[in-house]
C-alpha cells in the first residue's frame, strides 16, 4: 500500500494533505498494463520511424554524393579514354562504311534533295562560264572523238557513196537517152521496135515488123 497526497486551496495557500493509499484494484492494474503496452508500442514505432528516416536520409545523401561524383568523374574518364583512342582508325576498322553509305543512299532521293535544297540558279549565276570553258580540254576531246569514230573513213565512205550514186544517175540518164535515140532512128528508117531494155539479148537485136508492113504482106497474100 502506498500513501498519497491531496492538494487543497485555502486563502491563497496550497495545503497538501496526506491520505493513506488504497490497495490497487484489478481495473487499475489493467489500465497500468495497457499504458505500459501502449508506451512500449509507441516507443517501438518511434524507433522504427526514426531508423527508417535515418536510412532514407542516408540513402538520399549517398545517392546524391554518388551522382555528383559520377557527374564529375564520367566526363573526365570519357575524355581520357577518347584521347587514348584513334576514332578514325576505329571507325575504319569496325564500321562497314560502304554498307552505311549504300543504305543511306537507298533511303534518300538525291535528285529531289538537290532540287529542294540547292539553289542551282545561284550556282550557275555565280559561275564564270568563260573560265569553265577555258578549263575544258576541247582539242584533246575532239581528237579523242575523231579517233574513236574514224571520221576520215566516214568521209571517204560518204564521198564514195555520193560519187557512186551520181555515176549511177548519169548512167541511167545515158541509157534513157540511148533508148530514145534508138527508138527515133528505128522509126526514121522504118525499123520495127526492139526491146532495148535488155541490151545484149536477142530481142534487142531483131526488130518486130511494123503494123503497115504486116498489113501490106497480108494484102499481097
Amino acid at each position: 500500500m502506498n500513501e498519497g497526497f491531496e492538494a487543497t486551496f485555502d486563502g491563497g495557500e496550497v495545503i497538501l494533505v496526506a491520505r493513506p493509499a488504497q490497495p490497487a484494484t484489478p481495473d487499475a492494474v489493467d489500465a497500468l498494463r495497457e499504458i505500459l503496452s501502449n508506451s512500449i508500442g509507441l516507443a517501438t514505432y518511434t524507433a522504427t520511424t526514426v531508423v527508417s528516416l535515418v536510412e532514407q536520409t542516408v540513402t538520399t545523401a549517398v545517392n546524391a554524393a554518388v551522382s555528383a561524383a559520377l557527374d564529375r568523374a564520367v566526363p573526365l574518364i570519357a575524355d581520357a579514354v577518347l584521347q587514348r583512342l584513334d576514332l578514325t582508325d576505329l571507325v575504319l576498322d569496325r564500321v562497314d562504311l560502304a554498307r552505311v553509305v549504300e543504305s543511306t543512299l537507298d533511303e534518300i532521293d538525291l535528285t529531289q534533295l538537290v532540287l529542294d535544297r540547292v539553289d542551282i540558279d545561284a550556282i550557275v549565276g555565280a559561275a564564270d562560264i568563260d573560265e569553265v570553258i577555258d578549263r575544258v580540254p576541247i582539242i584533246p576531246i575532239a581528237e579523242y572523238v575523231i579517233d574513236a569514230i574514224d571520221l576520215p573513213q566516214i568521209i571517204r565512205d560518204s564521198t564514195s557513196g555520193v560519187a557512186g550514186e551520181a555515176l549511177d544517175s548519169v548512167r541511167r540518164q545515158g541509157v534513157g537517152a540511148d533508148v530514145l535515140l534508138s527508138g527515133f532512128i528505128d522509126r526514121l528508117i522504118r525499123r520495127g521496135p526492139r526491146d532495148l531494155e535488155s541490151p545484149g539479148e536477142a530481142q534487142s537485136l531483131h526488130s518486130r515488123p511494123l503494123a503497115a508492113d504486116s498489113d501490106a504482106e497480108e494484102g499481097s497474100a
